[in-house]
């Protein structure tokens, strides 16, 4: 079996199809970002996609700014529809490049995952994030929330 796929900022004219990607592909471990946010993150090439040819998008991941002025960056909106390529991992480790290189404006990078989503811990732990030991608890639970340093990459 022959794979052919790119992965790739997004641009605003992205956003329909991200939107729709999202609402076909719903899952209970994503959180539901509004519109207004959504298009403001894929329009300012927050997202990383991974497109099958042929099929269109497979894969999607975005970061999202949280305290004053953007202190803060979450890793998060991560879904994959075509499993077994470790695809969640590529786009991890894209998307912290892409912020630790391109935009590094930042105090501290993490990302928040439901307990049970185990799958997503692992790959996240997998490619430098670690657990977080002491986080700002009113904001994040009930997700396990994880943070990366520079020194992982």
């Amino acid at each position: 079996m022959s794979l052919s796929v790119t992965i790739r900022n997004t641009t605003e004219a992205d956003f329909e199809t991200i939107k729709r990607y999202f609402l076909d592909n719903s899952s209970e471990y994503n959180s539901v970002r509004s519109d207004d946010i959504l298009l403001e993150r894929v329009s300012d090439r927050k997202f990383v996609v991974i497109e099958q040819n042929g099929v269109g998008i497979v894969g999607v991941s975005g970061t999202f700014d949280h305290g004053e002025d953007g202190k803060y960056r979450e890793a998060g909106a991560t879904r994959i529809t075509l499993n077994g390529f470790r695809f969640q991992r590529v786009l991890h480790f894209a998307r912290s490049l892409h912020e630790f290189i391109l935009d590094y404006s930042y105090t501290g990078y993490f990302s928040t995952v439901v307990d049970s989503n185990e799958g997503s811990i692992n790959n996240l732990e997998a490619v430098g994030f670690e657990r977080w030991s002491h986080p700002d608890t009113r904001r994040l639970l009930p997700r396990r929330p994880l943070y990366q340093s520079l020194d992982a990459l």
